[in-house]
């Protein structure tokens, strides 16, 4: 006499205390089955994960979703479909109407932590010996894995190269992030950041001028520029602040953009900024000045500009002051 075959039991059937009309017991074995065979077959993955890993991540201040080590933007990019373009336009944020335009995406590969010559490596042991008001010092707070900082690489060179024989200035720079007390202790929010030492300020002033290498030099060798800053259109501007009337400003705001047209290049950028001021002022009122110094100001002070923006910013800033006195006391 023939059998007939037994059924076939599934390997759960055994392991459920409940009647089959309810999953559920058998979908959460079968989950917890799957990760345990996933953790066999990849037991990096646990490693990677570990509390030791996770705190190192967290202490190098690393974002998942950042730039990690050893990678370039150009990973970043592909993995992400961001351009640098996006990203740099993205944090200089919006300029408003006296703005910045074409801002430049590109930055230096050049490491903030690397050797510069003429330019000293300190840390909070070494700085107060050097910051002793023997002589004057400015002081490059950056972070090695911002890209900001590694924009104002070049232009800290071109400072070291311009100042090599002047025995009374000293360049220095500090990792403000391995050195986190050195950084809250000058207000280093945010990278790249200066701060200026002498003998009237040996405790150290946050630098907030222009971020050039012409301007750093000035400031360096003769302290805070002061009078107009283009000569060339001073009249035009004085005219402007004189005009009793719109067509009286309108006059002599013609007077200026003829001039600017005839600049070299980077005056003619600066020149663009007074002209731009001019026509603010004249489309949307005297009070348009001071609320856009104030807020530049704001974004100076929210930090996380790449220095060619924090340089634009900065010269707004001014040419408001100066077309208006009563901006500079708000």
């Amino acid at each position: 006499m023939s059998r007939s075959p037994r059924p076939r039991l599934s390997p759960f059937h055994t392991l459920s205390p409940l009647p089959h009309s309810s999953p559920l017991p058998t979908l959460l074995l079968l989950l917890l089955l799957s990760l345990h065979a996933s953790l066999l077959r990849a037991p990096s993955l646990a490693l990677a994960l570990s509390q030791d890993a996770i705190g190192s991540i967290l202490a190098d201040g690393i974002s998942f979703d950042g730039i990690g080590p050893g990678e370039d933007f150009g990973d970043y990019e592909e993995r992400y479909g961001v351009s640098d373009e996006d990203e740099y336009n993205a944090d200089a944020g919006d300029s408003g109407l006296m703005g910045v335009e074409g801002v430049s995406s590109e930055w230096d590969d050049e490491q903030p932590e690397a050797p510069m010559a003429g330019v000293l490596d300190v840390d909070d042991v070494t700085l107060p010996k050097v910051a002793d008001g023997r002589s004057k010092l400015l002081l490059l707070f950056y972070a090695p894995w911002d890209r900001f900082s590694k924009e104002m690489v070049p232009i800290y060179k071109d400072v070291a190269r311009s100042l090599a024989s002047h025995t009374d200035v000293l360049l220095a720079k500090v990792d403000g992030d391995r050195y986190w007390k050195l950084s809250s202790r000058y207000d280093a929010a945010s990278y790249p950041h200066l701060v200026y030492f002498d003998k009237d300020n040996k405790l150290g002033i946050s630098y907030e001028g222009e971020r050039t290498a012409q301007a750093l030099v000035s400031y360096m060798l003769h302290g805070e520029r002061r009078g107009p800053r283009l000569p060339a259109i001073q009249a035009a501007v004085e005219a402007f602040k004189a005009g009793s009337s719109g067509e009286q400003q309108e006059a002599a705001m013609a007077q200026a953009e003829a001039l600017v047209a005839g600049m070299s290049a980077t005056d003619k950028d600066v020149g663009q900024l007074y002209i731009k001021a001019m026509k603010a002022a004249l489309a949307y009122g005297e009070e348009f000045l001071r609320k856009e110094a104030r807020r530049l100001e704001s974004s100076l002070e929210g930090g996380g500009l790449p220095p060619s923006t924090y340089t634009k910013f900065r010269q707004q800033i001014d040419i408001a002051k100066e077309l208006d006195p009563s901006v500079t006391n708000e």
